[in-house]
Protein backbone atom coordinates (compact mmCIF):
# COMPACT_ATOMS: atom_id res chain seq x y z
CA UNK A 1 0.00 0.00 0.00
CA UNK A 2 2.58 2.16 0.90
CA UNK A 3 4.66 1.46 -2.51
CA UNK A 4 0.87 2.49 -4.12
CA UNK A 5 0.87 5.99 -2.55
CA UNK A 6 3.82 6.18 -3.35
CA UNK A 7 3.10 6.16 -7.12
CA UNK A 8 0.06 8.06 -6.97
CA UNK A 9 1.59 10.53 -5.35
CA UNK A 10 4.12 11.19 -8.21
CA UNK A 11 1.10 10.86 -10.36
CA UNK A 12 -1.75 13.43 -8.38
CA UNK A 13 0.06 14.80 -5.27
CA UNK A 14 1.06 18.21 -5.40
CA UNK A 15 5.06 17.14 -5.55
CA UNK A 16 6.08 18.72 -1.84
CA UNK A 17 8.04 15.73 -0.91
CA UNK A 18 10.88 13.71 -1.95
CA UNK A 19 10.13 10.07 -0.77
CA UNK A 20 13.19 7.90 0.29
CA UNK A 21 12.86 4.67 1.36
CA UNK A 22 14.63 2.61 3.66
CA UNK A 23 14.19 -0.79 3.46
CA UNK A 24 14.58 -4.12 5.91
CA UNK A 25 17.60 -5.99 3.65
CA UNK A 26 15.56 -8.98 4.09
CA UNK A 27 12.27 -7.75 2.03
CA UNK A 28 13.40 -9.17 -1.73
CA UNK A 29 10.21 -8.44 -3.08
CA UNK A 30 9.76 -4.84 -1.94
CA UNK A 31 13.41 -4.12 -3.01
CA UNK A 32 12.82 -5.24 -6.67
CA UNK A 33 9.57 -3.23 -6.71
CA UNK A 34 11.47 0.00 -5.88
CA UNK A 35 14.38 -0.75 -7.92
CA UNK A 36 11.99 -1.66 -10.99
CA UNK A 37 10.60 1.82 -10.29
CA UNK A 38 13.32 3.78 -9.73
CA UNK A 39 12.44 4.65 -6.21
CA UNK A 40 15.30 5.71 -4.14
CA UNK A 41 15.91 3.52 -1.10
CA UNK A 42 18.48 2.35 1.49
CA UNK A 43 18.64 -1.18 2.92
CA UNK A 44 19.36 -1.96 6.60
CA UNK A 45 19.74 -4.95 8.91
CA UNK A 46 16.54 -5.20 10.71
CA UNK A 47 15.99 -8.33 13.31
CA UNK A 48 13.47 -8.81 15.72
CA UNK A 49 14.35 -7.19 19.66
CA UNK A 50 13.26 -10.56 21.46
CA UNK A 51 15.57 -13.11 20.33
CA UNK A 52 18.11 -15.24 22.70
CA UNK A 53 19.54 -16.29 19.90
CA UNK A 54 21.37 -12.97 19.03
CA UNK A 55 22.91 -10.49 20.77
CA UNK A 56 21.32 -7.60 22.58
CA UNK A 57 24.25 -4.81 21.44
CA UNK A 58 22.70 -6.22 17.52
CA UNK A 59 19.53 -4.62 18.52
CA UNK A 60 21.49 -1.64 20.04
CA UNK A 61 23.55 -1.34 16.80
CA UNK A 62 21.01 -1.06 14.74
CA UNK A 63 19.18 2.00 16.54
CA UNK A 64 22.58 3.90 16.48
CA UNK A 65 22.98 2.98 12.81
CA UNK A 66 19.14 4.68 12.08
CA UNK A 67 19.52 7.44 14.62
CA UNK A 68 22.84 8.36 12.60
CA UNK A 69 20.60 7.86 9.40
CA UNK A 70 17.80 10.09 10.35
CA UNK A 71 19.96 13.53 11.62
CA UNK A 72 21.69 12.70 7.92
CA UNK A 73 19.04 12.65 6.02
CA UNK A 74 16.82 15.47 8.64
CA UNK A 75 13.56 14.16 7.14
CA UNK A 76 10.24 16.51 7.60
CA UNK A 77 8.66 13.05 8.41
CA UNK A 78 9.14 9.40 8.90
CA UNK A 79 6.23 6.97 8.10
CA UNK A 80 6.98 3.55 9.65
CA UNK A 81 5.29 1.30 7.17
CA UNK A 82 4.00 -1.97 9.32
CA UNK A 83 3.43 -4.87 10.63
CA UNK A 84 3.64 -5.38 13.75
CA UNK A 85 4.58 -2.26 15.58
CA UNK A 86 7.45 -3.75 17.35
CA UNK A 87 8.96 -5.04 14.06
CA UNK A 88 9.92 -0.91 13.51
CA UNK A 89 11.64 -1.11 17.39
CA UNK A 90 15.12 0.74 16.00
CA UNK A 91 13.14 2.98 14.26
CA UNK A 92 10.85 4.07 16.51
CA UNK A 93 13.45 4.63 19.32
CA UNK A 94 15.96 6.41 16.82
CA UNK A 95 12.97 9.07 15.48
CA UNK A 96 12.30 9.88 19.26
CA UNK A 97 15.96 9.83 20.28
CA UNK A 98 16.48 12.39 17.00
CA UNK A 99 13.73 14.04 17.79
CA UNK A 100 12.31 13.37 14.30
CA UNK A 101 8.62 14.37 12.84
CA UNK A 102 6.95 10.46 12.69
CA UNK A 103 4.30 8.42 12.30
CA UNK A 104 2.87 4.87 11.58
CA UNK A 105 1.10 3.16 8.73
CA UNK A 106 -1.22 0.93 8.93
CA UNK A 107 0.00 -1.03 12.19
CA UNK A 108 -1.61 -4.05 13.60
CA UNK A 109 -3.74 -3.07 16.77
CA UNK A 110 -5.26 -6.47 17.78
CA UNK A 111 -4.48 -7.12 21.07
CA UNK A 112 -2.09 -10.62 21.88
CA UNK A 113 -5.05 -11.69 23.47
CA UNK A 114 -7.06 -11.82 20.61
CA UNK A 115 -4.49 -13.41 18.54
CA UNK A 116 -2.85 -17.42 18.83
CA UNK A 117 -0.62 -18.65 19.57
CA UNK A 118 1.03 -17.12 22.07
CA UNK A 119 2.75 -17.52 25.25
CA UNK A 120 2.25 -15.25 28.10
CA UNK A 121 -0.31 -12.86 25.93
CA UNK A 122 -0.50 -9.77 28.57
CA UNK A 123 3.18 -9.42 28.97
CA UNK A 124 3.25 -9.23 25.39
CA UNK A 125 0.14 -6.98 25.42
CA UNK A 126 2.18 -4.82 27.86
CA UNK A 127 5.13 -4.50 26.05
CA UNK A 128 3.81 -3.83 22.39
CA UNK A 129 1.59 -1.10 23.80
CA UNK A 130 4.74 0.64 24.86
CA UNK A 131 5.48 1.35 21.34
CA UNK A 132 1.97 2.38 20.32
CA UNK A 133 2.01 5.04 22.97
CA UNK A 134 5.84 6.36 21.87
CA UNK A 135 3.87 6.40 18.41
CA UNK A 136 1.87 9.92 18.17
CA UNK A 137 0.79 9.78 14.82
CA UNK A 138 -0.99 7.25 12.60
CA UNK A 139 -2.31 6.42 9.13
CA UNK A 140 -4.77 3.23 8.89
CA UNK A 141 -7.32 1.95 6.91
CA UNK A 142 -11.17 1.83 8.91
CA UNK A 143 -12.34 2.63 11.29
CA UNK A 144 -11.84 -0.79 13.50
CA UNK A 145 -8.06 -0.34 12.92
CA UNK A 146 -8.57 3.05 14.24
CA UNK A 147 -10.47 2.06 17.04
CA UNK A 148 -7.58 -0.49 17.88
CA UNK A 149 -4.77 2.20 17.91
CA UNK A 150 -7.28 4.40 20.20
CA UNK A 151 -7.45 1.61 22.50
CA UNK A 152 -3.95 1.44 22.84
CA UNK A 153 -2.95 5.03 22.27
CA UNK A 154 -5.79 7.49 23.60
CA UNK A 155 -4.12 10.91 22.92
CA UNK A 156 -2.59 9.20 19.36
CA UNK A 157 -4.05 11.70 16.20
CA UNK A 158 -5.50 8.59 13.90
CA UNK A 159 -6.02 9.47 9.97
CA UNK A 160 -8.08 7.39 7.64
CA UNK A 161 -6.96 6.56 4.47
CA UNK A 162 -9.11 4.01 2.73
CA UNK A 163 -6.96 1.29 1.03
CA UNK A 164 -6.22 1.55 -3.04
CA UNK A 165 -6.31 -1.28 -5.40
CA UNK A 166 -5.95 -1.16 -8.95
CA UNK A 167 -9.10 -1.64 -11.77
CA UNK A 168 -9.36 -5.40 -12.57
CA UNK A 169 -8.79 -5.38 -16.01
CA UNK A 170 -10.35 -8.59 -18.28
CA UNK A 171 -8.33 -11.90 -17.25
CA UNK A 172 -6.38 -12.96 -20.17
CA UNK A 173 -5.55 -16.33 -18.83
CA UNK A 174 -9.08 -18.84 -19.54
CA UNK A 175 -9.82 -20.92 -16.21
CA UNK A 176 -8.96 -23.92 -18.57
CA UNK A 177 -5.72 -22.65 -19.23
CA UNK A 178 -5.03 -21.33 -15.69
CA UNK A 179 -5.98 -24.39 -14.03
CA UNK A 180 -3.52 -26.57 -16.51
CA UNK A 181 -0.76 -24.27 -15.21
CA UNK A 182 -1.26 -24.63 -11.47
CA UNK A 183 -2.61 -28.34 -12.43
CA UNK A 184 -5.78 -27.64 -10.60
CA UNK A 185 -8.64 -30.18 -11.25
CA UNK A 186 -11.13 -28.71 -13.97
CA UNK A 187 -13.93 -31.05 -12.42
CA UNK A 188 -13.96 -29.67 -9.18
CA UNK A 189 -14.48 -26.21 -6.84
CA UNK A 190 -11.50 -24.83 -6.14
CA UNK A 191 -11.04 -22.33 -3.00
CA UNK A 192 -8.09 -20.31 -2.58
CA UNK A 193 -6.57 -19.40 0.55
CA UNK A 194 -4.14 -16.62 -0.32
CA UNK A 195 -1.20 -14.65 1.90
CA UNK A 196 1.60 -14.79 4.58
CA UNK A 197 1.73 -18.21 5.94
CA UNK A 198 1.33 -17.83 9.78
CA UNK A 199 -0.95 -19.50 12.36
CA UNK A 200 -1.61 -16.73 14.63
CA UNK A 201 -3.12 -14.95 12.54
CA UNK A 202 -4.19 -16.22 9.46
CA UNK A 203 -5.26 -20.10 10.98
CA UNK A 204 -4.28 -21.78 8.14
CA UNK A 205 -3.42 -24.78 10.53
CA UNK A 206 -7.25 -24.66 12.52
CA UNK A 207 -8.51 -24.85 8.51
CA UNK A 208 -6.17 -27.69 7.34
CA UNK A 209 -6.90 -29.71 10.27
CA UNK A 210 -10.54 -29.53 10.26
CA UNK A 211 -11.06 -29.37 6.25
CA UNK A 212 -8.48 -32.52 6.52
CA UNK A 213 -10.38 -35.16 7.62
CA UNK A 214 -13.55 -33.72 6.84
CA UNK A 215 -15.39 -35.38 3.40
CA UNK A 216 -16.56 -31.60 2.32
CA UNK A 217 -13.42 -31.62 0.65
CA UNK A 218 -14.42 -34.70 -1.46
CA UNK A 219 -15.48 -32.89 -4.34
CA UNK A 220 -13.39 -29.46 -3.75
CA UNK A 221 -9.31 -28.80 -3.82
CA UNK A 222 -8.23 -26.01 -0.69
CA UNK A 223 -5.80 -24.25 -2.63
CA UNK A 224 -3.01 -22.36 -0.29
CA UNK A 225 -0.92 -19.77 -2.18
CA UNK A 226 1.89 -18.23 0.48
CA UNK A 227 5.31 -18.18 1.79
CA UNK A 228 5.91 -17.33 5.46
CA UNK A 229 7.73 -19.02 8.60
CA UNK A 230 4.53 -22.01 9.18
CA UNK A 231 5.01 -22.89 5.92
CA UNK A 232 7.49 -26.13 6.32
CA UNK A 233 4.82 -26.85 9.66
CA UNK A 234 1.78 -26.13 7.32
CA UNK A 235 3.71 -29.05 4.87
CA UNK A 236 4.30 -31.36 7.53
CA UNK A 237 0.53 -30.99 8.91
CA UNK A 238 -0.49 -32.11 5.24
CA UNK A 239 1.45 -35.53 5.53
CA UNK A 240 -0.79 -36.69 8.79
CA UNK A 241 -4.50 -35.61 6.79
CA UNK A 242 -7.13 -38.10 5.35
CA UNK A 243 -7.83 -35.30 2.90
CA UNK A 244 -4.68 -34.12 1.82
CA UNK A 245 -4.71 -35.20 -1.60
CA UNK A 246 -7.63 -32.58 -1.56
CA UNK A 247 -5.38 -29.58 -0.44
CA UNK A 248 -2.48 -28.08 -2.69
CA UNK A 249 -0.04 -25.26 -1.58
CA UNK A 250 2.00 -23.51 -3.64
CA UNK A 251 4.62 -20.47 -2.89
CA UNK A 252 3.28 -17.04 -3.88
CA UNK A 253 3.31 -16.21 -7.51
CA UNK A 254 3.62 -12.97 -9.36
CA UNK A 255 1.12 -13.07 -11.74
CA UNK A 256 -2.11 -13.01 -9.69
CA UNK A 257 -4.44 -12.89 -12.75
CA UNK A 258 -3.20 -16.73 -13.31
CA UNK A 259 -4.37 -17.62 -9.34
CA UNK A 260 -7.93 -15.40 -9.80
CA UNK A 261 -8.76 -17.20 -13.36
CA UNK A 262 -8.16 -20.43 -11.80
CA UNK A 263 -10.51 -20.16 -8.34
CA UNK A 264 -14.23 -20.37 -7.40
CA UNK A 265 -14.06 -18.50 -4.65
CA UNK A 266 -11.25 -16.86 -1.55
CA UNK A 267 -11.70 -17.80 1.64
CA UNK A 268 -10.15 -15.64 4.27
CA UNK A 269 -10.01 -17.85 7.93
CA UNK A 270 -7.88 -15.27 10.10
CA UNK A 271 -8.38 -14.20 13.40
CA UNK A 272 -7.79 -10.61 11.81
CA UNK A 273 -6.92 -8.69 8.84
CA UNK A 274 -7.95 -5.36 9.01
CA UNK A 275 -8.96 -4.61 4.97
CA UNK A 276 -7.04 -7.71 3.02
CA UNK A 277 -5.98 -6.73 -0.27
CA UNK A 278 -6.97 -10.06 -1.77
CA UNK A 279 -10.68 -9.43 -0.60
CA UNK A 280 -10.79 -6.33 -2.82
CA UNK A 281 -8.88 -7.51 -5.60
CA UNK A 282 -10.96 -11.28 -5.62
CA UNK A 283 -14.40 -8.80 -5.47
CA UNK A 284 -13.12 -6.62 -8.49
CA UNK A 285 -13.10 -9.55 -10.38
CA UNK A 286 -16.84 -11.26 -8.76
CA UNK A 287 -15.21 -13.92 -7.21
CA UNK A 288 -17.18 -14.51 -4.17
CA UNK A 289 -15.16 -14.08 -0.95
CA UNK A 290 -16.05 -16.40 2.12
CA UNK A 291 -14.18 -14.55 5.42
CA UNK A 292 -14.32 -14.35 9.31
CA UNK A 293 -17.16 -11.74 10.42
CA UNK A 294 -14.31 -9.51 12.05
CA UNK A 295 -12.52 -6.12 10.63
CA UNK A 296 -12.84 -5.37 7.25
CA UNK A 297 -14.79 -8.52 6.03
CA UNK A 298 -17.79 -7.67 8.73
CA UNK A 299 -18.05 -4.59 7.11
CA UNK A 300 -17.41 -5.41 3.21
CA UNK A 301 -19.41 -9.32 2.49
CA UNK A 302 -22.65 -10.03 2.65
CA UNK A 303 -24.07 -11.86 5.80
CA UNK A 304 -24.13 -15.02 3.53
CA UNK A 305 -20.31 -15.18 3.01
CA UNK A 306 -19.52 -14.25 6.50
CA UNK A 307 -18.78 -16.36 9.49
CA UNK A 308 -17.58 -16.79 13.22
CA UNK A 309 -14.14 -17.37 13.29
CA UNK A 310 -13.26 -20.86 14.22
CA UNK A 311 -16.90 -22.12 13.64
CA UNK A 312 -16.33 -24.88 10.70
CA UNK A 313 -19.78 -25.43 10.71
CA UNK A 314 -20.78 -21.91 9.33
CA UNK A 315 -17.50 -21.70 7.69
CA UNK A 316 -18.86 -25.01 5.54
CA UNK A 317 -22.11 -23.42 5.28
CA UNK A 318 -21.14 -20.01 4.25
CA UNK A 319 -19.36 -22.07 1.57
CA UNK A 320 -21.46 -23.79 0.16
CA UNK A 321 -23.63 -20.82 -0.42
CA UNK A 322 -21.23 -18.45 -1.92
CA UNK A 323 -20.52 -21.15 -4.76
CA UNK A 324 -24.19 -21.86 -5.20
CA UNK A 325 -25.78 -18.43 -4.82
CA UNK A 326 -25.55 -16.59 -8.04
CA UNK A 327 -28.27 -14.20 -6.26
CA UNK A 328 -25.92 -11.98 -4.65
CA UNK A 329 -26.72 -8.24 -4.98
CA UNK A 330 -23.36 -6.55 -5.97
CA UNK A 331 -24.58 -3.08 -6.73
CA UNK A 332 -22.77 -1.81 -2.89
CA UNK A 333 -19.81 -3.84 -3.23
CA UNK A 334 -19.45 -2.38 -6.64
CA UNK A 335 -20.10 1.11 -5.51
CA UNK A 336 -17.61 0.43 -2.35
CA UNK A 337 -15.14 -0.70 -5.03
CA UNK A 338 -15.48 2.33 -7.08
CA UNK A 339 -14.38 3.98 -4.21
CA UNK A 340 -11.12 1.77 -3.33
CA UNK A 341 -9.74 2.24 -7.29
CA UNK A 342 -10.32 5.74 -7.27
CA UNK A 343 -6.28 6.49 -7.25
CA UNK A 344 -6.63 10.30 -7.21
CA UNK A 345 -9.13 9.80 -4.48
CA UNK A 346 -5.88 8.17 -2.72
CA UNK A 347 -3.31 10.36 -3.18
CA UNK A 348 -5.30 13.23 -2.11
CA UNK A 349 -6.43 11.76 0.81
CA UNK A 350 -2.42 9.98 1.41
CA UNK A 351 -1.16 13.87 0.51
CA UNK A 352 -3.73 15.56 3.30
CA UNK A 353 -2.81 13.09 6.01
CA UNK A 354 1.12 13.85 5.16
CA UNK A 355 0.11 17.58 5.36
CA UNK A 356 -1.15 17.33 8.01
CA UNK A 357 1.64 15.44 9.94
CA UNK A 358 4.18 17.77 8.74
CA UNK A 359 2.96 20.82 9.80
CA UNK A 360 1.77 19.36 13.15
CA UNK A 361 5.24 18.70 14.46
Amino acid sequence: MALAAHRALLKYGDNKFEISWIVNEKNYRLIEELTIASLPHTQIECNHPIDVRKPSLGAIRRVISLLRKFRELKPDLILFLQGGIVASYAGILAARLSDSNFCSYIPMAPRSTELAPYRFPRIWNAFRSIYFRLVPRYITIDQTQAFNIRREHRRATVRIVENYISPSSVMKVSRKDARSYLDLPEDMSVIAVLGRIEFGQKAQDWLVTELGHDSFLCDKVLFIVGEGPDAPHLKNLLATLPYARNIRLTDWHNNMDEIYSAVDLILIPSRSEGVPLVMLEALSRRIPVVGTDRDGMASWLPAEWKFPFGDIVRMKDAIERALKDSAIDWSQIETHLSRVTDERRFAQEFQAALDEYSRSF
